[in-house]
């Protein structure tokens, strides 16, 4: 694993690259994120065991997505088989299964650690002020809380953001491309910070028209994140 760095400008050229790697195939790239949104759709009003199996899925999703980008880069072309290859190949479908079931794992960690924070808060505010204190201790914990929450999933964003395409790509061990992933990130962080911002910003955009542009600009920034990694990891 070679991680190497590179300048804030980078961002634009990644996303540069993702609208080309779209373009090369943009009727298939929308059938992609149709299928992914259904099956998150279907598997989120499923109660519990539904939002568990979307959790151990996502990572291998999100790395399907980027190895249509992957394919389309070195001139092949996809299909939607393309989206399940990490789940459908022998080989990768522990180590991605695994780093779903890690996907889970972190995000229990991170409710109990905002629910400890916001009852903390609340314990805290009634000891010291009765009603009125609980009250503005509530409103507290819930800033902190939301803070808090907002912080983490950046980061866990890093640690997983590159960690499916190491498990895909270069066979790298599910822990190992966490923290590969989030090294990178890390090595990275204005560029990174630049292009999430960004990304944020089109995808507000996207969604305005009842969502239809969500069906673009998903699958381009999924190719913008396939090149970001090819620039940072290869």
């Amino acid at each position: 694993m070679n991680i190497k760095q590179v300048d804030a400008g980078s961002a634009m050229t990644w996303l540069s690259e993702g609208w080309r790697l779209f373009k090369l195939n943009p009727g298939m790239w929308i059938a992609l994120i149709i299928v992914y949104l259904v099956i998150m759709i279907v598997l989120g009003i499923i109660p519990i065991l539904g939002g568990l199996a979307l959790a151990l899925i996502t990572p291998a999703l999100m790395t399907g997505m980027m190895h249509a980008a992957r394919e389309l880069d070195q001139g092949r072309d996809i299909s939607i088989e393309t989206l399940f290859a990490p789940l459908t190949d022998a080989r990768k479908r522990g180590p991605m299964l695994t780093l779903g079931a890690l996907y889970i794992a972190v995000g229990v960690v991170l409710v109990i650690l905002i629910f400890i924070m916001g009852g903390s808060a609340l314990i805290g505010g009634a000891m010291m002020g009765g009603h009125a204190g609980a009250g503005m201790a509530a409103a507290g914990g819930m800033g902190l809380s939301m803070i808090i929450g907002l912080l983490a999933g950046f980061v866990i964003g890093m640690a997983f953001v590159y960690a499916g395409p190491l498990v895909m790509f270069q066979d790298v061990a599910p822990v190992e491309a966490i923290k590969g992933s989030f090294s990178a990130c890390l090595r990275n962080i204005v560029p990174f910070i630049v292009y999430g911002i960004i990304a944020v910003i089109l995808t507000v955009i996207a969604a305005l028209p009842m969502f239809l542009g969500l069906l673009v600009v998903g699958p381009m920034l999924c190719a913008a994140t396939y090149a970001s990694y090819k620039a940072i990891l290869e």
